[in-house]
């Protein structure tokens, strides 16, 4: 029989051995915990984002909207271009439009091709916040070009604008959006105005819509596979130029002259009397004459099937603002902005133009709704960015 002391000692030495044991135990659990993490933090495809909308709510939202968009954009990429894509080997920033120069040019995001490393793909955060236009197509046009590049190489650079834009656009199926873009909101009154050429020099957001009407071309001249088997030349090492000859049949001067000649048929075509009578409603406004602006659009307020219905609502709403029917205006904008198809200065407008209609109004809650969205996305001039501040309040 153990006397108590020794029999005491022995339970304190047990208890010692047994709680350093559960002390290694937890020592490599932690140390398991903090490795995994690390890989993660390594393998994450989206970059850290430090900015204004750190603390937003909303940013955890648009990340997991992100990264849940990556495997469907790559699939219509990989489907229309024919080449393998691999979202997580390209990274992703969010940017904040004070950094993007080309804010009025409707140009949401952009990619980064690096000498060394992945590409990056940089999305202008306030518009996928604010949850006003749609985040697939855009990624996948940016995916679209970061993995060209990847797969061409350098020659990929060796491409004209008109034909990466071009293939970026019918990946991303954004043609359509940026024909009627172009017929919207351009103040050309000759469809031909609309029209320089895909050899021109400088690219603005009015050519994407060319673009992609050239790569319609190919498509009628080669065959419904004739984008993939474009890439696939491409792929093999042939000149742009031999490639597009071999797809289509045409030697690039000759399917530059008939490219330019589509493009402008089909939009004399989309035009119609409608694109004049929005027109018509246009000058008027710029005028000064609201009450006639708003008659010459009222057949496009009216009509929602019209492509014009849009940009109609839009001038509408700033004729009975100046006209100082509030509560028209704002209906008018109302409808306007839950579209969600307005382009990045049109809606900034909206927004701006919409505030001042509810101030008038006394709907203070929703107008300082207004304000607070105009003010993250960061458009328009000072003055009406003070003026919005002071209408949001604290």
């Amino acid at each position: 029989m153990a006397c108590p002391v020794e029999s005491r000692n022995r339970r304190g030495a047990a208890q010692r051995r047994w709680l350093a044991f559960l002390g290694v135990v937890f020592v490599l659990s932690f140390a398991a915990s903090c490795s995994s993490q690390k890989r993660t933090s390594v393998s994450h495809p989206l970059l850290p984002y430090h900015g204004r909308f750190s603390d937003d709510p909303r940013l955890s939202s648009l990340i997991t909207r992100l990264l849940e968009a990556l495997d469907p954009a790559a699939a219509n990429v990989s489907s229309s271009l024919g080449l393998p894509v691999n979202p997580q080997s390209f990274r992703y920033r969010l940017r904040e439009s004070s950094e993007n120069r080309r804010v009025f040019e409707q140009h949401w995001a952009r990619t980064l091709h690096l000498a060394h490393g992945p590409a990056i793909i940089e999305l202008e955060i306030e518009p996928f916040l604010l949850d006003i236009t749609d985040l697939l197509p855009v990624l996948a046009h940016e995916l679209a070009h970061a993995s060209m590049a990847g797969t061409l190489g350098s020659s990929y650079h060796d491409l004209p604008q008109w034909l990466q834009e071009g293939l970026a656009v019918h990946a991303a199926g954004q043609s359509d959006d940026k024909v009627r873009r172009v017929l919207r909101w351009s103040s050309a009154t000759d469809t031909d105005d609309l029209l320089d050429g895909i050899h021109g020099k400088e690219h603005t957001w009015k050519d994407y819509a060319e673009d992609a009407l050239a790569i319609d071309s190919i498509i009628r001249l080669g065959g419904d596979d004739a984008v993939v088997r474009l890439l696939e030349e491409l792929v093999g090492g042939i000149p742009w130029k031999d490639a597009l000859e071999k797809t289509t049949g045409m030697e690039w001067g000759s399917f530059s002259d008939y490219a330019k000649n589509a493009a402008a048929a089909y939009y004399r075509r989309q035009a119609g009397t409608e694109r004049s009578l929005l027109g018509e409603g246009r000058v008027l406004l710029a005028d000064e004459k609201y009450e006639m602006s708003i008659r010459a659009l009222a057949p496009l307020v009216l009509d929602r099937d019209t492509p014009y219905h849009l940009p109609a609502l839009f001038y509408s709403a700033q004729a009975h603002l100046e006209l100082g029917d509030f509560e028209a205006a704002e209906g008018l904008f109302d409808r306007a902005l839950a579209s969600r198809e307005l382009p990045p200065e049109y809606y900034s407008k909206a927004l701006y133009h919409s505030s001042r209609a509810l101030n008038a109004l006394g709907r203070t809650a929703k107008e300082k709704e207004r304000c607070d969205a105009f003010l993250v996305l960061a458009r328009g001039d000072r003055e009406q960015k003070n003026v919005c501040r002071t209408l949001a309040g604290p």
